[in-house]
């Protein structure tokens, strides 16, 4: 069985899902993504933009020892680093502790300057590379839907035993396909 690696849900909407995961931009021209999110806390593992999971450094080097099969890792470009911490508002308040400017849940981000200090704070991001599909995943723990960059990820039982012990707080798991 397979099961859909999301993000959990948080308070506030669509304002607490930009919190939690930031945004992802297109490659650069070395294939790595680029990152806007808020910081200098960054769970260790996110599902951003549609379906890019990343991964802090020390994340990363956890699941490298694993042993877990089919995980390959690219850097990624911290293009917008902003220093909100959000983590410290009351995450049971029925709204955030203050909303962005001009009201949309991304301009916590785009509405704030790059910070290259809390940027050295966050320290290296990695995209998880999935590189098998659902249709050939051979002994992989981590395949996508399909071969476009903006399917699905899912995991392997043993995968998301795994992931929900390291990172239960940041994930959540549903049966793909459901049923």
């Amino acid at each position: 069985m397979w099961f859909r690696v999301r993000n959990v849900e948080m308070p506030w909407g669509d304002y607490g899902a930009i919190l939690l995961s930031g945004m992802t931009g297109p490659p650069d021209a070395d294939g790595r993504l680029s990152i806007e999110r808020t910081g200098p806390f960054v769970p260790s593992i996110t599902v951003a933009g549609v379906s890019d999971v990343v991964v802090t450094d020390a994340f990363r080097a956890a699941l490298e020892e694993s042993g877990l099969a089919g995980l390959a890792f690219r850097e990624t470009v911290l293009e917008r680093i902003v220093r909100l911490d959000w983590r410290s508002w009351n995450l049971d308040a029925e709204d955030p502790e203050r909303y962005p400017a001009g009201g949309e849940p991304e301009n916590y981000i785009l509405g704030r300057k790059h910070d290259p200090e809390t940027a050295a704070e966050v320290g290296p991001l990695w995209e998880l590379v999935v590189q098998r599909t659902l249709a050939d995943p051979g002994d992989a723990d981590f395949v996508r839907t399909a071969s476009s960059p903006f399917s699905r990820v899912l995991t392997s039982e043993r995968g998301r035993a795994w992931l929900d012990r390291h990172a239960g707080q940041w994930l959540s798991f549903e049966p793909d396909p459901p049923g």
